[in-house]
């Protein structure tokens, strides 16, 4: 039973890994997005070329496009995240199941060892037995 707890404890340690993964990535986009959101937007603040109304235009159109890339991504991450723990959650379940296959197989084949070791001692001895007692005009030779 040890051997399944060490099992079902690396699996919950693998997917609090893979979950730690997928979020610490999520943060480095998240960061990379607002760092073009803001360079894409300092553009428009910086141009001169563009009169008020059409840079408000631009930057409703840069924020709804930023939101949409960043739903898009948090999306695109928890399907990864979920395929991913979906994975290591199968994979241990076939390891434990492994496991309790073996036990389930000495549990069956270890119980009679000792009696079928016993019998063929006793055969052994009583042939080795019936051997001697045989009077030696009697044995083939």
């Amino acid at each position: 039973m040890k051997r399944v707890e060490d099992l079902t404890a690396v699996s919950v340690k693998r997917r609090s890994d893979a979950i730690a993964k997928a979020k610490e990535k999520a943060e480095k986009e998240l960061e990379k997005s607002e760092k073009e959101y803001d360079k894409e937007l300092k553009k428009i603040e910086e141009n001169t070329e563009l009169d008020e109304r059409t840079k408000i235009a631009q930057r409703r159109s840069l924020q709804q496009a930023s939101e949409r890339k960043l739903k898009a991504f948090e999306a695109k991450i928890n399907r990864e995240t979920e395929d991913e723990i979906r994975q290591i959650k199968a994979e241990s379940e076939r390891e434990i199941s492994a496991v309790k296959g073996q036990f389930r197989f000495w549990a069956i084949v270890l119980p009679p060892l000792p009696a079928i070791f016993l019998g063929l001692i006793i055969g052994l001895i009583r042939a080795t037995r019936e051997r001697n007692s045989i009077i030696d005009e009697r044995l083939v030779k």
